[in-house]
């Protein structure tokens, strides 16, 4: 990327467009030159990034260029926050796996022993207690490492999904509805960390008989809902945000993960009433496909 210094400059260039053998191949648009650039100008100490798009004036030959110029320091300088941003989460999420894991290990198995010589109802609290820290460290982890991006992107049966889902999380009584066969392209692993986080928090605030559905939103993309309290509509817009949660023993990033995995996949999740009264999760922006699905592995979990 060369630097933009001054339209001088650039004008300059545009004139050794023309002129065969200076600058090697030249990428042509409608049979004339065409040269979009961009780069970066210094004005009065400060740096500017510039976008340049230069396009060919031409009747029968070439007359001249029009270059129509785009500040985008703003957008450059939010990228680079971004990446710090990333990049101290980074360096969190790994003092958490290596600083925090192996003392609560340790911890949960002396609890664990001290269980088998007592039954002392300070024990219970303890084991709830590093429970709910293996949760915090477990869901802060899924955010940091997987809410950012996604991998491989295949063709995923959305059913396949859902009931493996259903046999890995506790559901109690819960009851399943899936509506229909459908198949989106996603990452197999990020779209179960979605389905696993929705249903246990529909067991979770609806009860241990709540019923969940699962269905396509036509070739829009696909829902998630239960039959729970549902969610008020003046809180829907905060309940992604992280910590938010209603229930004192939660932690309050789980829907927070969802709606980063669904970001990541270039996805919108907004949340309304369903059908059958409770919570109503839609997901828009999903490529549904007619190509074969893939068979995710649903009998396990990536380490996070």
């Amino acid at each position: 990327m060369r630097p933009v210094r001054h339209r001088s400059h650039v004008a300059r260039r545009l004139r050794r467009t023309n002129s065969p053998g200076r600058d090697g191949p030249v990428r042509r648009r409608g049979g004339v030159p065409a040269r979009p650039s961009r780069g970066r100008h210094r004005a009065r100490g400060e740096s500017r990034y510039l976008d340049a798009v230069v396009t060919p004036i031409a009747n029968s030959r070439l007359l001249g260029w029009s270059v129509v110029f785009r500040d985008i320091t703003a957008h450059k300088r939010h990228q680079r926050e971004l990446q710090r941003q990333n990049g101290r989460l980074d360096e969190f999420a790994s003092v958490v796996a290596h600083d925090l894991r192996n003392p609560l290990s340790v911890a949960q198995g002396r609890v664990t022993l001290a269980r088998r010589e007592s039954d002392s109802e300070h024990l219970e609290s303890a084991t709830r207690s590093l429970d709910r820290i293996e949760t915090i460290v477990d869901d802060t982890l899924t955010l940091a490492r997987q809410g950012k991006s996604v991998g491989q992107m295949d063709p995923v049966d959305l059913r396949a999904v859902v009931e493996g889902c259903w046999r890995t999380v506790s559901t109690d009584d819960a009851r399943l509805d899936v509506a229909a066969d459908a198949t989106v392209r996603a990452d197999p692993d990020r779209l179960r960390h979605i389905v696993e986080n929705l249903v246990r928090n529909s067991v979770e605030h609806g009860g241990p008989d709540v019923a969940i559905g699962v269905g396509p939103i036509g070739d829009e993309g696909f829902y998630v809902e239960d039959n729970g309290p549902g969610i008020p509509e003046e809180t829907r817009q905060t309940i992604f945000d992280p910590a938010y949660t209603t229930d004192r023993n939660g932690v309050g990033l789980g829907l927070t993960i969802v709606k980063r995995i669904a970001e990541a996949h270039g996805w919108t999740v907004t949340v309304t009433e369903g059908s059958m009264g409770g919570a109503r999760f839609e997901f828009r922006g999903v490529e549904v496909v007619s190509e074969p699905a893939s068979a995710p592995d649903s009998a396990g979990d990536e380490e996070t």
